[in-house]
């Protein structure tokens, strides 16, 4: 099983069901495209969902659609003023066909961290919008280091972030040496890339074994370093084997660890 993202949720209020549907869907696109894990929720009551708020931790990263003009009790920008007041560092992007309320919305101190501008004319360019959006505010928050170290890669017809805490080891893939497997506790991601491009993300990484010939270890996966029969165990239960030198040169690594 993946691990998921340190607490990340995603809340989409807004009341249209066409647009709430594509921003739900754009989303999840986004999160099976990238291989992450965070939640999603759509919120179909926003007066119960102020309420909610009271009891959400501070240890957790959100990101909020709102629409401006909800037809509710509350307005966007009333939601919006809430959770400003309770989470300073949360996202709050605006979805809306009235560009007229940015300035209340300046004025109100909310510093939305972006906008999505409704268009019935081209409701196919909301698809981009979302994605620019969200692409930044993961790049963002990764920058801040709010979640686990990634590392992205891009293929020819794939483009993939990965969680590195994830990785137990990477190996060139036999017989071809241009891709890789990468190893993950419950999962493994076949990608075309050479073992090289990943050594030189990951070289900066005190963890991370890269002057291997055709492996990537994450040292800090690993359970069982037996030099007699040369067996490298990780927690999944995989088993490697290696020649006396390379074992020797794990242990050493491991020794050498920075203690956490």
């Amino acid at each position: 099983m993946k691990k998921s993202m340190i607490e990340t949720t995603i809340f989409i209020l807004e009341d249209s069901i066409s647009y709430q549907k594509k921003i739900y869907n754009t989303i999840k696109t986004f999160q099976e495209n990238y291989h992450l894990i965070f939640d999603i929720e759509q919120v179909e009551n926003p007066v119960n969902f102020s309420q909610k708020m009271e009891n959400f931790s501070f240890s957790k990263t959100y990101i909020f659609f709102l629409d401006i003009d909800l037809k509710q009790y509350l307005t966007g920008i009333d939601i919006a003023k809430l959770l400003r007041s309770k989470f300073k560092n949360c996202y709050i992007v605006f979805i809306t066909s009235f560009t007229d309320k940015m300035l209340d919305i300046i004025n109100d101190q909310i510093l939305p961290y972006g906008y999505i501008i409704k268009n019935e004319e081209d409701f196919d360019s909301l698809e981009d919008q979302i994605l620019n959006t969200i692409k930044a505010i993961f790049q963002e928050i990764s920058n801040q280091n709010h979640f686990e170290k990634i590392i992205q890669v891009s293929t020819k017809s794939q483009e993939f972030i990965i969680q590195i805490e994830d990785i137990l080891y990477i190996e060139s893939v036999p017989n071809n040496r241009n891709s890789v497997q990468i190893v993950k506790e419950g999962s493994v991601l076949i990608i075309n890339k050479k073992l090289t491009h990943f050594k030189t993300l990951l070289q900066e990484y005190d963890n991370f074994l890269t002057n291997l010939k055709s492996y990537i270890i994450n040292l800090s996966k690993i359970t069982e370093v037996v030099r007699k029969d040369g067996s490298v165990k990780f927690i999944n239960s995989d088993i490697l084997y290696f020649n006396p030198k390379t074992i020797d040169k794990i242990k050493i690594n491991i020794s050498q660890m920075p203690i956490k």
